[in-house]
């Protein structure tokens, strides 16, 4: 005779069947004194983790409570936020870190136009990207110039 397939019964091993029946709970614990749903009471460390992840979701919860989301954060742009730094004062390490990353980087594409210059200067011939990279000279030293100088405002304070 003829069984719709979504009722033909799924087969089972004699192992698979015998762990499914199986209580989840060591033998001699009761259920409910059980940490996590696979059975296995939760270490000192478990508890521990699962406290700190409850108080950062308080914390989350009481400062977006205080924080209105309708207002929008104003953008600024790194070189802007490392001058309002040092206006007020609270300059950080990181902030003169990142603006001494930038000028060193800014510093080595001008060397490397240059050398590309005296290239052009003996006659070799340029590919596009390198013609691109010439015509951006002027843009590196302006930034590099505005870099320096907010790093100057920044050791100074």
């Amino acid at each position: 005779f003829y069984v719709p397939v979504d009722e033909v019964k799924k087969y089972q091993t004699k192992g698979a069947a015998e762990k499914s029946s199986r209580s989840k709970v060591p033998v001699g614990m009761v259920a409910q004194s059980v940490g996590t749903a696979t059975g296995v009471p939760k270490s000192a460390a478990a508890k521990k983790t699962e406290a700190k992840r409850q108080r950062k979701k308080e914390e989350a919860g009481r400062s977006a409570a205080i924080v209105p989301e309708d207002k929008p954060k104003p953008e600024a742009s790194a070189p802007a936020a490392a001058a309002a730094a040092a206006v007020d004062g609270s300059v950080q390490v990181d902030e003169k870190d990142a603006l001494a990353k930038k000028s060193r980087a800014l510093k080595k594409k001008i060397k490397a136009i240059e050398d590309l210059e005296a290239k052009q200067a003996a006659s070799q011939l340029l590919d596009a990207d390198q013609k691109a990279k010439l015509a951006k000279r002027g843009q590196f030293e302006l930034e590099l110039k505005e870099t320096e100088e907010l790093l100057a405002a920044l050791t100074t304070t």
